[in-house]
């Protein structure tokens, strides 16, 4: 698919194919420095600096809640980026490690920990290294975080890092993991966003990021490539059926945003949402999923 039908595009998936192209070989060079500073995480990237790498967010406390951190535990995170999940588990007293395919990421990580003084901070250790070949010995790790890497892979790369997590956790041990968007959502629930916008506000009727990346390549925004980075977006299927194929146990997949327009009716929204809400796939966002090994 050539650049000059960008303008064509009105199906998600001609777009998601065009991103593939474009990413094919050539991914690890837009995780660069501007990437981790200003890109990665939004406002979650300004916290990060700001509070030396101890920001508690929204993509931080969910994990944190679900890993239940002890002291002496070994903890990695795979794809660490900035490396504020790492540092984070070694302040509350686990042996952290983080592990990125960037050098940017890395070298940001490590500039930071520098700057930390406590003694916790020896604890948090970061590796320039590949998730598909994890530099550890099995049976090492008593969580494992993969957050918000699997949407930036190839499924191929993603079977394969699903293997390697499961070979380094300790029998029993468990992996957390986050992705967003939602797959169901970006190819058909927006289909009634565009709708909408199309009915009442005489937009365009072309999906969301097609109508991003476009008027980002016309203004010449040096952020249009990165609006190409996820080529694997998943569902709650496509997770069950990786975890399961990767030979963990004990699955949970579940939605962190739920559709729910009747919230706000109390008794009856939480009824709605405890029934109804949770089939409708394709309004519902943030996937989460815990499995052991």
């Amino acid at each position: 698919m050539q650049m000059k039908k960008i303008g064509e595009f009105s199906k998600y998936d001609d777009f998601v194919e065009f991103a593939k192209a474009q990413t094919s070989g050539t991914m690890r060079h837009f995780y660069d420095e501007e990437y981790f500073i200003e890109d990665m995480g939004g406002e979650c990237a300004r916290e990060f600096f700001l509070k030396e790498g101890l920001p508690e967010t929204k993509y931080t406390l969910k994990p944190f809640e679900l890993a239940g951190i002890t002291p002496g535990i070994n903890v990695l995170d795979v794809g660490c980026g900035r490396g504020e999940m790492v540092f984070l588990s070694a302040r509350r007293g686990a042996k952290a490690y983080g592990i990125d395919f960037s050098s940017s990421a890395i070298s940001i990580a490590k500039e930071m920990k520098e700057k930390r003084k406590e003694a916790w901070a020896a604890n948090a250790n970061f590796i320039l290294g590949d998730a598909k070949a994890l530099p550890f010995s099995d049976n090492h790790f008593d969580v494992v975080f993969l957050l918000d890497v699997i949407e930036h892979v190839s499924s191929h790369e993603s079977e394969l890092i699903f293997k390697e997590i499961k070979r380094v956790l300790k029998p029993g041990a468990k992996i957390i993991m986050h992705t967003t968007p939602n797959r169901l959502k970006t190819k058909y629930g927006y289909f009634f966003f565009m709708l909408y916008r199309t009915l009442f506000k005489g937009a365009p009727f072309v999906h969301p990021y097609v109508q991003n990346y476009k008027e980002s390549k016309m203004k010449g925004g040096s952020h249009a490539h990165k609006l190409l980075l996820h080529i694997n977006e998943q569902t709650v299927f496509s997770l069950m059926r990786g975890f399961r194929e990767a030979g963990f146990t004990k699955v949970a997949v579940w939605y962190g945003k739920v559709f729910n327009p009747l919230r706000r009716f109390g008794h009856l929204g939480d009824v709605f949402e405890g029934v109804f809400a949770k089939i409708f796939h394709i309004f519902n966002e943030d996937l989460y999923a815990v499995g052991y090994k």
